[in-house]
């Protein structure tokens, strides 16, 4: 078991011998993990729990960083940087770990309180 953490995110990787059937592994992590999450913080998501195929271990990282707030640094990474990079070919999939995802929050009256 190893584990990395960042700002806003941290992954969990469970390695099994061998003869350990995949979906059966999966299956019983997801079960552990699931017995815990009520004790998480309340503004942590629900982890994820995924097979990870060694073979598609990613073959370059990048780290992005600028004199802007971490809002607008994820947002160009997301907007610019992993589009370009996923329309070249032969890349199979990109992925944004941590920043900060924009959040609007809409309120609204009911129709009862329009009506008072």
């Amino acid at each position: 078991m190893r584990s990395t953490s960042v700002e806003g995110v941290s992954q969990v990787f469970v390695s099994f011998v061998l003869e350990k059937n995949a979906d059966v592994a999966a299956s019983e992590v997801r079960n552990k993990v699931d017995l815990i999450v009520n004790d998480l913080p309340e503004t942590a998501e629900v982890p994820i729990v995924q097979k990870l195929d060694t073979d598609a271990t990613p073959v370059l990282r990048i780290a992005v960083s600028a004199p802007r707030s971490l809002a607008e640094v994820t947002d160009i990474a997301d907007k610019q940087i992993k589009r370009l990079i996923e329309s070249i070919d032969g890349v199979g999939n990109v992925q944004i770990v941590g920043g900060r995802l924009r959040e609007v929050e809409v309120l609204g009256r009911s129709r009862q309180d329009a009506r008072l």
